[in-house]
């Protein structure tokens, strides 16, 4: 059964995803890396557009999140 739209029309599948990338490019220029969800690290993480000090920080809240301890 085929999902019902969102707003006036359907979108493809690839059509969601560039807008969840751009939701997550988004938040992760407007919002601080202890808010970001695990989604939006491992996004960041895997850019090659952002660099080593937003990558620390998304690793640290990947941690938190995780419950990981160094």
């Amino acid at each position: 059964m085929p999902r019902k739209p969102i707003g006036l029309e359907a979108m493809s599948p690839a059509q969601r995803k560039r807008e969840q990338r751009s939701r997550d490019r988004d938040r992760v220029m407007e919002t601080s890396p202890t808010q970001w969800s695990a989604r939006v690290c491992l996004y960041v993480l895997q850019s090659a557009s952002y660099g080593d000090a937003l990558k620390a920080a998304a690793w640290r809240q990947l941690g938190e999140l995780n419950g990981w301890e160094a």
